[in-house]
């Protein structure tokens, strides 16, 4: 009996159809972390330059207010005619020396006041210094500070307020008194990430007086400034919380470097370390009360 052929029949094969070796597993593995790390780099890239930006954002709005207050305050700034016995304008006074509040420019003057604290003809004594200060996680900051005192009545005991170190941390404790309850907590403390002040004094027609070294208006001959420029430095709040006691000289060491003239340059003269988040401002007063 003949046997019936009929047709084959053989598997179907699939077109696209694909098993995957393992070595092609791998390669697609390697692509996919690679892809995976450049995406990662990106996105901490990102993080990084938005965290800058915010940092620097937030330091030029403090440094305008800043400088805004020490422009209200020097402009009005007064000087006694025909008198040397009280205080006109000092920069750095020999009664500070050594005390750490050279950082360069710590300036004093007289200045017209209002309100109801403003007693003896609306006048008191205003002062801005640096101060350093440390925590107790090993951070020093760097604290722009200010200082508003009432005049002493003017007799032969009192002349003059005589700006000494107990003076500052009297009536402006800053970090250092961290005792909420106080009434002189954190009075005085204006900023925080403030490492430098620099003022330069100018006569009415634009001669130097002095540039951030040490200056008595009440001294005999000294002329009195009709302008002054006003420079401050600061450090973005991530980059400030790198000074430590191990590393501030590599700070406070450039005030006396020669090329060290003004803000601008002190930045670019630190270190890479403080140099990508530091900022320099500056603005020039015109002093209306100068006899």
């Amino acid at each position: 009996m003949q046997k019936l052929s009929g047709p084959r029949y053989r598997p179907i094969r699939k077109e696209g159809r694909h098993s995957f070796t393992l070595v092609e597993l791998l390669v697609a593995i390697a692509i996919f972390s690679i892809l995976l790390v450049v995406l990662l780099q990106i996105v901490t890239q990102t993080t990084k330059v938005w965290q800058q930006v915010s940092g620097d954002s937030a330091s030029r709005q403090n440094a305008r207010l800043l400088l805004q207050l020490m422009r209200r305050d020097l402009e009005n700034a007064v000087f006694s005619i025909g008198s040397t016995n009280n205080l006109q304008f000092q920069m750095n006074p020999a009664s500070l020396n050594g005390s750490g509040y050279l950082n360069p420019s710590a300036a004093f003057w007289q200045t017209a006041v209002s309100g109801s604290t403003a007693i003896n003809g609306d006048i008191q004594d205003v002062g801005y210094f640096i101060n350093w200060v440390p925590d107790s996680t090993g951070v020093v900051h760097g604290t722009l500070c200010r200082i508003q005192v009432a005049r002493p009545s003017f007799n032969s005991a009192t002349p003059f307020l005589t700006i000494t170190p107990s003076l500052l941390a009297t009536n402006a404790p800053g970090l250092a008194n961290t005792d909420l309850t106080s009434p002189n907590a954190f009075h005085g403390l204006l900023a925080d990430g403030v490492v430098g002040l620099w003022m330069t004094l100018y006569s009415s027609n634009m001669n130097v007086i002095s540039a951030s070294s040490s200056y008595n208006s009440a001294s005999t001959g000294a002329a009195q400034p009709a302008y002054a420029d006003i420079g401050i430095v600061m450090l973005n709040p991530g980059v400030a919380k790198r000074i430590t006691t191990s590393n501030l000289t590599s700070i406070t060491g450039l005030y006396s470097n020669p090329g060290c003239t003004n803000a601008a340059s002190f930045v670019s003269l630190l270190s890479p370390t403080f140099q990508a988040g530091a900022r320099s401002f500056t603005t020039r007063v015109q002093i209306k009360n100068v006899p």
